[in-house]
């Protein structure tokens, strides 16, 4: 009886753990997205200031494009993320009842 009373006691802190752990990995996903955001406008600005002719050019622009592509993925995915949730009842259809 006393191992339960035991374990009873240790559940408000293994909630507190893993809420804890909850918190950091959202913060973490935070931060990755404001990294790729500045990660992004540093590949655009790279990407304009190179000219036609330079030798980097075509890795700049690869590597430019590539980002690019990524967050606008990352982006549809959110949007269609945050659509399914906000969708409401999907019994209402607005056909006006009897």
């Amino acid at each position: 009886m006393g191992d339960f009373e035991g374990f009873l006691g240790a559940v408000p802190y293994l909630i507190g753990v893993s809420a804890l752990g909850f918190l950091v990995i959202a913060i973490g996903v935070l931060f990755k997205r404001e990294w790729a955001r500045r990660e992004l406008v540093a590949l655009r600005k790279a990407y304009q200031e190179t000219d036609v002719s330079d030798p980097q050019y075509n890795t700049v622009r690869a590597l430019y494009l590539a980002a690019r592509a990524d967050h606008d993925r990352h982006a549809g995915a959110d949007k269609l993320s945050t659509a399914h949730d906000s969708s409401g009842d999907p019994g209402d259809g607005g056909s006006g009842g009897d």
